[in-house]
């Protein structure tokens, strides 16, 4: 039986969708490959680095008989490499540490765009994980009324992602400790909230510089309500304290997910 011309013609546009389809199909497959394999190389550096930096999973604290508490100051000992981290990017100032989720990481501040590790890996990769940073807004002793440090949300739970776990208020009871390591000095925070704010630059909406508007600030958060919020409340805070709010994203666009911590030993 002869086939039609129009026949012929549709059978031809059939297979050039297929052929359409198949070639996209194969893109797209390349791309998530490759989405994914620059996701895994990322998370990997990080891991080496961690391996490299041998945190504990604990604060090596040692405490001195009360004849040597009486004496000199005894240096202490940092329990990481800074200089390894140095060379692996001049970038690196600190580390954070948070006992009971996956956050164990460098933290890093470009000294030129406030963005640029929003994007980038402490390798200098394109994409995410990113990395856990700060911006030129807070300078990088910690000495700020509140230092703003910023990961991503990964749903592995590394970088930022683990920060969500804290909506349940028995984890938040049962992990209430931040440890950030500087090349001099081990600062020890206690959490004191997580909850859902909104996506406005907390250090550009408020002054802390001044006194009673950091206090009024204090005290504001302590007053919201909002999805899987917890607070430790028996922490009295004043305009006198040191904080660090970790910021990662939330289910919603315009939301982030906050956890504050408030600086209780290594001034």
């Amino acid at each position: 039986m002869k086939v039609s011309e129009k026949d012929s013609k549709r059978k031809k546009g059939f297979i050039a969708i297929i052929v359409v389809a198949l070639v996209v199909l194969v893109a797209s497959s390349a791309y998530i490959a490759n989405y994914y394999k620059r996701q895994s190389d990322a998370q990997k550096a990080y891991e080496k680095l961690q391996a490299a930096v041998e945190i504990q999973t604990q604060l090596q604290e040692k405490k001195l008989p009360e004849s040597e508490e009486l004496t000199e100051t005894v240096k202490v000992e940092i329990p990481v490499d800074f200089q390894m981290l140095k060379e692996t990017n001049p970038d690196i100032y600190a580390w954070i540490h948070i006992p009971g989720t996956e956050v164990d990481y460098p933290i890093v501040q470009s000294p030129t765009d406030d963005s640029y590790y929003l994007n980038h890996t402490i390798d200098g990769v394109k994409g995410l994980p990113g990395s856990i940073y700060t911006e030129s807004l807070n300078n990088k002793e910690f000495t700020d009324p509140n230092t703003l440090i910023y990961g991503h949300n990964m749903r592995n739970k590394t970088m930022f992602g683990g920060l969500h776990s804290y909506a349940d208020n028995l984890f938040f009871q049962e992990n209430p400790y931040i440890y950030i390591y500087t090349p001099e000095k081990i600062l020890k925070y206690e959490i004191f909230a997580a909850y859902t704010a909104d996506d406005r630059h907390i250090l550009k909406k408020y002054n802390f510089e001044i006194p009673e508007l950091f206090q009024g600030y204090l005290d504001s958060i302590f007053t919201i309500r909002s999805m899987g919020a917890s607070f430790n409340k028996e922490l009295e805070l004043t305009n006198e304290d040191r904080i660090i709010s970790l910021s990662t994203c939330n289910s919603v666009d315009d939301q982030r997910w906050l956890v504050q911590a408030v600086l209780i030993e290594g001034e």
